[in-house]
């Protein structure tokens, strides 16, 4: 049935089901109210959308962060990183607790909390200075009771993920050690966090090498590797 020139006058309410069933072709140019969401939807031609942002996310004097039901949390937050793929902060944090994202130092920048943070007719998400990103979003962590933000959680985890550097030691870089009567030479690793670490010696027959000692220098940040002879050497470090 078309019709045009509709005049209502008194309450109108709006088609209101229970739950967002699946779309299909008949629901083109429908406008529904789901209860279970407490949010509106209109079909369009492929798929259901939601109709403006969800109730009481932002009320009259704060922005309503939290896990419950109509709140905004980590999920609904923006998040870019060089080296990882999500696209929001929950992801992220999945994509870090799984152990297969490989990070480097400073990949994550700090942005401060600024002004038009609640634009006059939206969220400002993103990571530029005036917008709301991982640091300014509540967060019960796992790792420590005294983080509380996402922007601190995700740090931490990049801190303590497994590095993994393969230096190597030449001929000339061995210096004799008459008290151990044994040869030494030393690789300099990224900063040692996570202590104790696996180091791995191979030569240039990709022949593992099992030296008579090996020490963790965690000031200086160094792996001194201790050998019957002045070879070449490579070392695999992980930690």
């Amino acid at each position: 049935m078309e019709h045009f020139g509709l005049k209502m006058q008194g309450t109108f309410i709006v088609e209101t089901v229970p739950y967002l069933k699946d779309f299909v072709s008949e629901d083109i140019g429908r406008f529904i109210y789901v209860e279970a969401e407490d949010n509106y939807y209109f079909g369009t031609t492929f798929d259901w959308i939601q109709v403006g942002l969800k109730s009481k996310c932002v009320k009259i004097d704060h922005i309503d962060f939290g896990h419950l039901h109509n709140q905004i949390n980590a999920v609904h937050i923006p998040f870019k990183d060089t080296f990882l793929k999500s696209t929001n902060v929950s992801d992220a944090l999945k994509e870090l607790s799984s152990g297969k994202t490989a990070l480097k130092s400073n990949s994550i920048f700090s942005n401060h909390l600024s002004e038009h943070c609640v634009n006059t007719i939206h969220l400002n998400c993103g990571i530029s200075e005036t917008q709301i990103s991982a640091k300014d979003i509540p967060i019960i962590s796992l790792l420590n009771a005294n983080i509380t933000d996402t922007q601190t959680a995700i740090q931490k985890l990049e801190e303590f993920y497994t590095q993994i550097s393969r230096p190597k030691i030449s001929i000339s870089d061995w210096d004799y050690n008459f008290i151990e009567k044994l040869y030494v030479g030393y690789v300099t690793t990224n900063p040692i966090i996570n202590a104790p670490m696996l180091i791995q010696c191979y030569n240039t027959d990709n022949e593992m090498i099992f030296p008579k000692k090996v020490i963790l220098d965690t000031y200086f940040n160094r792996a001194y590797i201790y050998h019957t002879a002045a070879i070449e050497l490579n070392v695999i470090l992980m930690g």
